[in-house]
């Protein structure tokens, strides 16, 4: 599971998913349109850790900075529910 969280000067967005293709993709148009004349870009991850090190080889968390995102990992302890929100480091 992977969810994310928007945060720039226009608004915010808060965005649920399986890691896929197609939602990574839905993610990255989202942070696009967020992007765009945004002096700020903030996206806040809670991700696994075999989710977060996907991300990171496969260049998808490059692309992100490409488009003026700042990434931040945000963590969960493995007994927390889904449903409660990571502090972010």
């Amino acid at each position: 599971m992977l969810e994310a969280h928007i945060v720039s000067p226009s608004g915010s967005l808060y965005f649920a998913g399986e890691p896929t293709g197609h939602d990574l993709e839905s993610l990255r148009a989202h942070l696009r349109d967020f992007a765009v004349g945004a002096r700020a870009v903030h996206l806040d991850l809670t991700v696994t850790d075999a989710v977060w090190a996907a991300l990171r080889t496969s260049g998808w968390l490059d692309q992100l900075a490409r488009v003026g995102a700042s990434v931040r990992r945000c963590h969960v302890e493995p007994a927390e529910s889904s449903a409660r929100r990571a502090a972010c480091a």
